[in-house]
């Protein structure tokens, strides 16, 4: 077998392909893992989104845009896991949303309408905050095992947009 090693480079993000791991994501450039940006272009040339890639992960700070080239969404990723700040706004610029995650673990959220008022917030609970400080985060299939664990339900999924959405096992 072929050692592959990570490429560095910017690329479309249609010149990546995955290994289809949905839980563990990795992509590839030919075949090296992939390091850099993908970005995504509109049929008009509109920049759609940005990735960083590290060793084949999606890792640090990810941007989409809306039609009119405005931000629509910024993440921080670890590990092709949603971890820092994820914000979204409407095409007309107005924050949509706010949320602090750990490790794909929703810690605070917020969502407003497009008139800036507040519609939905969540908080952590400091009982779940206190269960997981110190965990090891290592491995994703722990990280879903322990959010079940606690929580009793299965952890959170996001659509490309920045909207929830709920799956099952």
């Amino acid at each position: 077998m072929t050692k592959k090693t990570p490429s560095s480079k910017s690329v479309a993000w249609n010149h990546l392909r995955s290994d289809g791991d949905v839980d563990n994501e990795l992509y590839y450039f030919g075949d090296s893992l992939f390091s850099g940006v993908a970005n995504s272009f509109s049929k008009k040339g509109i920049l759609l989104s940005s990735h960083t890639f590290v060793d084949g992960h999606v890792q640090g700070c990810c941007r989409r845009y809306h039609e009119n080239g405005s931000l629509a969404e910024e993440s921080q990723y670890w590990q092709s896991r949603l971890h820092g700040i994820h914000k979204c706004w409407s095409p007309e610029g107005n924050l949509t949303r706010w949320g602090l995650f750990e490790f794909d673990i929703p810690v605070s959220d917020y969502q407003w309408d497009n008139q800036g008022q507040l519609i939905e917030e969540y908080h952590i609970s400091d009982e779940l905050n206190e269960r997981i400080a110190g965990f090891s985060w290592d491995d994703i299939e722990d990280t879903k095992r322990y959010y079940k664990q606690i929580t009793g339900t299965s952890p959170p999924k996001f659509s490309e947009r920045g909207e929830l959405v709920t799956y099952s096992e």
